[in-house]
């Protein structure tokens, strides 16, 4: 679906002045009115659970032209952890994860937890130059929720691909708008909202 900037601003509807932050957002006016809607079906037993598949497969294909990736490579999760932990589970023994100093905790614990990784923690900043042949897997958040800073993906993509290994593992908030860099930069994405 295209739609102009001002009728996308016309989605949020706050009755004050709101400051968006990574607790939670204002949700577009639809989408707001499809979760009522839902809720009325729920509260009064008309809920087809069935027809909920509907929505999910509209919502990983939308977001897969986000990506620019084939629909069947988006999978819906109830948190991005979730799928950070199958990534840390799937990884071999004595890999090297480069993560960023204080990154969420809900994308570092899972590599951290893993027995038999390496997780080595670099400022935002280092990522690109410490990516080097020994590092598997570069984890970060695209925007740090922290302080909005914005990961420096193309950097660290280009010297991956300088190494000839590895994968990289993004995160994604909705602070700080959505980032999205092409899907070449990335192995894996887990996109996170809250609100």
């Amino acid at each position: 679906m295209d739609i102009s900037i001002r009728e996308a601003q016309r989605e949020f509807g706050g009755d004050v002045a709101f400051l968006n932050t990574a607790t939670y957002g204002l949700p577009p006016r639809a989408a707001h009115e499809a979760v009522l809607a839902a809720e009325r079906d729920r509260a009064a037993g008309l809920m087809d659970p069935a027809a909920l598949d509907g929505a999910v497969a509209r919502s990983r294909a939308a977001f897969a032209r986000l990506l620019g990736v084939p629909a069947a490579r988006v999978a819906c999760g109830p948190q991005a952890s979730y799928f950070v932990g199958l990534v840390a589970a799937s990884l071999p023994e004595g890999a090297t994860v480069l993560v960023a100093d204080g990154d969420f905790t809900s994308l570092l614990f899972p590599f951290a937890a893993r027995p038999g990784l390496v997780v080595r923690p670099v400022p935002l900043e280092r990522i690109a130059e410490a990516v080097r042949g020994d590092v598997d897997v570069v984890a970060v958040s695209a925007v740090q929720s922290s302080d909005g800073r914005v990961a420096p993906c193309g950097s660290w993509s280009r010297r991956r691909g300088s190494t000839g290994r590895g994968s990289c593992w993004t995160r994604r908030r909705r602070r700080g708008g959505f980032r999205c860099p092409p899907s070449t930069w990335t192995g894996w994405c887990a996109a996170a909202t809250s609100g």
